[in-house]
């Protein structure tokens, strides 16, 4: 297949030289780049998109793609505390911004670059500018479930529990099989159970409606295992939500299942 597309590359080049000021053969290219996991050779030719002015997803393609860079680096930095992947990982969300802004002036209903704009301000941890994007998102694409899931995340992010809830409990009735989407409300409910303990321990009461909270992330969280049954971080959140309900066996089963997964 990679061979197809190969030749399929070397026809657009020349079909860029007998027509420079065409975007057909550069659409092509980068297209086939894409097609062949060649993300790297795919970014000067979006660029170069991006520069003439047109098409519009050559804006939000390239700012995913600066996005994934971004990401990479960051992931790198969690591993390697080095600051400077840091540093640079918030130059490609940087970049990223830029390019979708400009791209958001030139096409401003295009969803595809909104969405990325939305994705680059929380991934640049600009979460009330990323909150307010996907707001705008999801009341002008109601139906759209990728929207509404990145609104409820960066509302979790923000804190905001049960507008947070709201949107991610529409999700997952849209789509009962997203299972990030489950993991996400899980956490939703599991923070907002803990501020309301918290908030409980504080004024010395004996208000147990905390484990409300708890008793709504149990089920979402078995969920999410039984669909990717490794993951370490899940059974210990898992383990914990248990221990909060008293459900001394199963935490420490959970709890054991976490440490052979780590």
């Amino acid at each position: 297949i990679n061979m197809f597309f190969e030749k399929a590359v070397e026809q657009f080049k020349y079909s860029i030289m007998c027509e420079p000021d065409s975007t057909v053969g550069y659409e092509n290219i980068a297209a086939a780049y894409l097609n062949m996991g060649k993300k790297e050779e795919a970014v000067p030719v979006l660029e170069k998109l991006t520069k003439i002015g047109k098409p519009s997803y050559s804006f939000s393609r390239l700012g995913a793609l600066y996005l994934t860079k971004g990401a990479d680096l960051m992931d790198g930095y969690r591993k390697s505390k080095n600051k400077a992947d840091s540093v640079n990982a918030f130059e490609w969300y940087n970049k990223a911004i830029s390019v979708l802004e400009t791209g958001r002036a030139k096409f401003p209903t295009d969803a595809d670059i909104l969405l990325q704009l939305g994705n680059a301000y929380y991934s640049s941890d600009k979460i009330d500018v990323a909150t307010a994007s996907f707001k705008d998102l999801v009341e002008k694409n109601p139906s759209n479930k990728e929207m509404r899931y990145a609104y409820g995340v960066v509302l979790l992010k923000g804190g905001h529990y049960a507008e947070a809830a709201s949107q991610l409990e529409q999700v997952v009735k849209m789509d009962a099989n997203n299972i990030d989407a489950c993991y996400n409300l899980a956490a939703t409910y599991i923070n907002w159970g803990n501020d309301l303990r918290d908030e409980a321990l504080k004024k010395e009461n004996n208000d147990k409606s905390y484990q409300e909270k708890f008793k709504l992330a149990a089920p979402l969280l078995e969920k999410y295992l039984s669909v990717k049954p490794n993951d370490a971080r899940v059974w210990l959140s898992l383990g914990q939500v248990y221990a909060h309900l008293g459900m001394e066996d199963k935490s420490k089963a959970a709890f054991k299942k976490a440490d052979e997964n780590k």
